[in-house]
């Protein structure tokens, strides 16, 4: 149940808000994991690659790799979005409309600051150790005659192997980082959505 105007009204479930979120993050992160998998590769490769232009590292991977080379680490980018998108604004929502309810909090500036910081922290936790798996998995050396990776063979491999070479809290390793990044990328990004939202005549979310 959610509020307008000091009136209850329906809302979709916490369940249904989860499925949503997860299947457009899903969609979305397939269809730009090339973009993804380079921004990684120039960022975190020998200096070499962190000179190259997206076309000559795209070629690069290309050669290493064909085409379904560019979607390599699809399946933990994949995971990651799915995971972000079916956290952030879910729990968002349910958080707002569960404090709504109780009388604990009233609609308004403090109310969405306050749940869209809870929001971060959920997506920044539920993402950290798949963000750390992908990573890793599109930075690992590359067998030339298969063009697979030679470290790790999925998420749940390479999420497995650091947690038992390097000890299970390692795969959170970069969770404040990741909080300071989508922290304030979701705080801002919630607050002017309902704010955009009540400019345009529109219920709160």
């Amino acid at each position: 149940v959610s509020f307008k105007g000091g009136s209850k009204e329906k809302t979709s479930p916490l369940l249904i808000k989860i499925a949503a979120g997860a299947f457009t993050g899903a969609i979305g992160s397939l269809l730009a994991n090339p973009f993804d998998l380079l921004k990684v590769r120039m960022q975190g490769g020998d200096i070499n690659q962190a000179q190259m232009s997206v076309v000559a590292a795209a070629k690069v991977v290309y050669r290493e790799a064909g085409t379904f080379g560019l979607w390599r680490g699809a399946g933990p980018t994949v995971q990651r979005a799915t995971l972000l998108t079916a956290s952030q604004v879910p729990s968002y929502d349910h958080a707002k409309h569960t404090l709504l309810d109780l009388g604990l909090l009233k609609e308004g500036y403090f109310c969405h600051f306050t749940c869209s910081m809870l929001a971060g922290v959920v997506a920044a936790g539920v993402t950290s150790p798949v963000d750390l798996a992908k990573s890793r998995i599109m930075t690992q050396p590359i067998n030339p005659e298969t063009g697979r990776g030679v470290l790790y063979e999925s998420t749940l491999d390479c999420l497995l192997k650091t947690a038992k070479s390097e000890g299970p809290l390692t795969v959170f390793r970069g969770f404040s980082m990741q909080w300071l990044r989508l922290g304030p990328h979701t705080t801002i990004s919630l607050m002017c959505f309902e704010q955009l939202r009540h400019l345009a005549g529109m219920s709160f979310l």
